[in-house]
């Protein structure tokens, strides 16, 4: 139930502060703040538990050789079973809220897969950084903080001005989110292009990742063993 009962907190708490105090809302708010929030939650709470993923599995790591990068993976597997119950109420959401169904739907398996791709190379990267710098761990909140307020869950990027537009275009979470709300809520194609470089670059990421836990799998858990 809490898979479900979180996002709808969240949203009710940002929906208070955004669209009633700050008054920067914008038509069918609940739908746009929750895409944001559902999608948001996914790659965030998927990163930052994979950063400790190997260090949190200490004592099997050091007793067992195998792949650490099992470890993280199990973690967003896990994420991607919770999301997965979530979007699924988030999709019939959709249909009273929304003019239902439209060809625009078809885009969905594009746009999970890339966010998968991506939350899968930033939660490699994480737990590699945090195996060897423990304190990684305690500044991930804080940039997980930062790129969440730069991803236009709470307010159309379109009504800031140009200069700080383009702060967005470099965060990949904002792509992602805008073509979710393109689908439910205008019924448009996402930008394919864009979510296709999103794509190779974390394919990029997890191909090298993979290979330098390859390379370091031994030294790991001597590394863990000094600590």
């Amino acid at each position: 139930m809490w898979w479900i009962i979180e996002p709808l907190l969240s949203m009710a708490t940002y929906y208070v502060v955004f669209k009633l105090l700050l008054n920067r809302g914008t038509e069918n708010y609940v739908a746009f703040l929750l895409i944001g929030l559902v999608t948001w939650q996914w790659f965030a709470n998927a990163v930052s538990q994979s950063a400790a993923s190997i260090n949190a599995n200490k004592d099997l790591v050091c007793q067992v050789r195998f792949p650490k990068l099992i470890l993280p993976s199990v973690t967003i597997l896990i994420n991607t079973i919770k999301f997965l119950v979530t979007f699924v109420l988030l999709l019939l959401l959709m249909q009273f809220s929304t003019e239902g169904v439209s060809v625009a739907y078809f885009y969905l398996p594009i746009v999970l897969a890339v966010q998968l791709l991506l939350i899968s190379a930033c939660s490699y990267i994480a737990a590699i950084i945090t195996t060897y710098v423990p304190d990684f761990q305690v500044l991930l909140p804080n940039l997980l903080r930062l790129m969440m307020f730069l991803s236009g869950i709470f307010y159309a990027v379109e009504t800031l001005s140009p200069h700080y537009q383009q702060w967005f275009g470099m965060n990949p979470m904002w792509v992602v989110i805008d073509s979710f709300r393109k689908i439910f809520l205008t019924n448009s194609a996402p930008d394919l292009f864009s979510l296709m470089i999103i794509a190779a670059l974390s394919i990029c990421a997890i191909a090298l990742t993979t290979l330098l836990m390859r390379r370091y799998d031994a030294q790991i858990p001597r590394v863990l063993l000094q600590r």
